[in-house]
C-alpha cells in the first residue's frame, strides 16, 4: 500500500479522537510533511546541489547548517 494512502486510512481512523482532543490541524500537518518532505529532505536536497556547485563536503555541510540555523531563527 502506497504510504499517502496508508496515511489518509489513518488520519480518518483518528480523526474523531484528534477533534476531541483539538489538534486536528496539527495532525492534519503530516499531508504538508508528505508533500513537501521531512527537513531531512531539504538538507540532502542543499547538501546535493552544494557539491553539485562545486563546494567540498565540508563546505556543503556548512551550507546546511547556515540554512538550519537561518531556519531555527526565522521560527523565533
Amino acid at each position: 500500500m502506497p504510504y499517502a494512502e496508508l496515511l489518509a486510512e489513518l488520519l480518518d481512523y483518528i480523526e474523531e479522537d484528534a477533534d476531541a482532543l483539538g489538534c486536528m490541524n496539527e495532525v492534519q500537518h503530516a499531508r504538508t510533511i508528505l508533500a513537501r518532505g521531512t527537513s531531512a529532505h531539504r538538507q540532502i536536497d542543499l547538501y546535493r546541489r552544494a557539491i553539485e556547485a562545486g563546494a567540498t563536503g565540508q563546505d556543503a555541510l556548512v551550507d546546511v547548517v547556515q540554512a538550519l540555523i537561518a531556519d531555527t531563527v526565522a521560527d523565533l
